[in-house]
Parts: C-alpha cells; sequence; structure tokens
C-alpha cells in the first residue's frame, strides 16, 4: 500500500474513532444504558424483556460496542454491569445525604453489589 493509501486509512480510522469517543455518540448510548438497565438482573435465564431491549439497543447502536450489538451474553452482562453501578451509585447518595457513611446494613449492600460487579468481570462467561 502506498504511503498515501495509509495515511488515508489512518485518518478514516482516526476519525471514526474520534467520533465514538465523542459526545453525538456516547451520550445517546449512555442515556440509553441507564433507562434500560435496571431491569436486567444476574439470573442465568434472560428474560424476553432483555431481547426486546438487546433489539432496540442494535437499532440505536448501529456500531455501538459492536461486539455488544451483536452477542446477547455481552450486552447483557454490560446491562447487568451498569445497573450494579447505577446501585452503588444511589447507595452512596443516600449514605451522604444522611450522614451515614457508616451504616452496616448500606455498607453490607454496598459490599455485596461491589463483588457481584467484580464476579460479572472474571467470570469467563463475560
Amino acid at each position: 500500500m502506498a504511503a498515501e493509501e495509509e495515511d488515508e486509512v489512518e485518518w478514516v480510522v482516526e476519525s471514526i474513532a474520534g467520533f465514538l469517543r465523542g459526545p453525538d455518540w456516547s451520550i445517546p448510548i449512555l442515556d440509553f444504558v441507564e433507562q434500560k438497565c435496571e431491569v436486567f438482573d444476574d439470573e442465568e435465564e434472560s428474560k424476553l424483556t432483555y431481547t426486546e431491549i438487546h433489539q432496540e439497543y442494535k437499532e440505536l447502536a448501529i456500531l455501538q460496542p459492536v461486539l455488544a450489538a451483536e452477542d446477547f451474553t455481552i450486552f447483557k452482562a454490560m446491562m447487568v454491569q451498569k445497573n450494579i453501578e447505577m446501585q452503588l451509585q444511589a447507595i452512596r447518595i443516600i449514605q451522604e445525604r444522611n450522614g451515614d457513611s457508616g451504616s452496616q446494613a448500606s455498607g453490607n449492600n454496598e459490599k455485596q453489589l461491589e463483588g457481584l460487579l467484580k464476579h460479572m468481570w472474571l467470570s469467563p462467561r463475560f
């Protein structure tokens, strides 16, 4: 391949990568994930709702993390992860508002959610 062609290919790849990192792409995807993740749990059996949401995601994403758009298992893992992250964030906000940073019950819930999140990333099925 000639140097000019290589430069052109590199420019195209960099342009696409820049778009995928930019707000025009990431904000709609993040909004979708945050709105839909609450129905996902880490149960082995997938619900019909998951498949319907995955279909919506594929229509929205087109190129969005390509693997998640085409692979349901990866999509589900991403949604479960986001749900857990949002639950952790909610727990932390509640603790801060209540001035209750040392609460045993809420601390246990947060540790359980964090443990589940770590388990998901280390699990070979994802």
